[in-house]
């Protein structure tokens, strides 16, 4: 199971990761004239309606980056849905974690946000939350 039907299977059904998530959308685009061009993997709103960015990460090499592109995201919300900071949340779900610990720790002690992290399980045909 690839990312993208990783994504496609959260974004089924988000109140596996939280309850009262609503999708808002599955690749989110930010255009690049607000100074990063990116797409979120999963853009949410909670039940106090603040924004939830789900990054989504399957390998050991994509999950080095989730800490940078957190980072990125909040950044390109708050510019494009003018958000501050206490309107924003962030969840990494990952499959690897040996490689994230220290770089997601370091998100979680360098940020105002609330960044979670949630471990995936997979099986050939579920995914299950650790």
């Amino acid at each position: 199971m690839n990312e993208n039907a990783i994504r496609d299977l959260l974004a089924k059904d988000l109140t596996v990761l939280e309850a009262g998530l609503e999708l808002v959308e599955i690749e989110q685009f930010i255009p690049p004239e607000l100074g990063t061009r990116c797409f979120l993997d999963i853009l949410a709103k909670d039940g106090s309606g603040h924004w939830v960015i789900i990054e989504i990460k399957k390998t050991k090499a994509a999950s080095r980056e989730a800490a940078h592109e957190v980072f990125k995201y909040v950044e390109a919300v708050q510019r494009h849905f003018g958000a501050r900071n206490s309107e924003i949340r962030a969840i990494v779900a990952s499959v690897e974690w040996d490689e994230m610990l220290v770089p997601f720790s370091k998100l979680r002690s360098e940020t105002t946000i609330a960044v979670e992290g949630v471990q995936l399980i997979l099986d050939d045909s579920d995914i299950f939350w650790g």
